[in-house]
């Protein structure tokens, strides 16, 4: 019985031929390598100076908002959490200034300081 069994599977494959077999057409060619005529964009604005500035104590209440942020003599509208960001980033540490007068005055926070380049 096994032996029958045996040689109907080896007529049944003998029996198969190439010509039965589905023939595929050849794949497509891959896409030409496309540049564009002009570079990208840049979406990154060219920063010439940043100053990040403590707020006094009497105007940082509570801590809410501890440093004023400039760029490029433009004071950012951040929270405390982005000038947080900025200063952990840019690892800064502050230490309170000695000469208060200034700072109650506005320099650092409602305009900037001077700087000597």
């Amino acid at each position: 019985m096994k032996l029958k069994i045996n040689f109907l599977a080896f007529l049944f494959l003998c029996s198969c031929s190439s010509r039965d077999v589905a023939q595929f057409p050849p794949a497509p060619a891959p896409p030409p390598n496309i540049l564009p005529d002009t570079s990208p964009p840049n979406y990154i604005p060219d920063i010439k100076s940043i100053q990040v500035n403590t707020l006094p104590s009497p105007f940082n209440i509570n801590g809410k908002l501890p440093f004023a942020v400039w760029v490029d003599g433009e004071m950012l509208p951040m929270n405390s959490k982005q000038s947080l960001m900025i200063v952990q980033a840019l690892n800064i540490e502050f230490k309170e200034p000695k000469n208060t007068a200034q700072i109650h005055r506005g320099e650092g926070w409602l305009y900037l300081r001077p700087i000597n380049e």
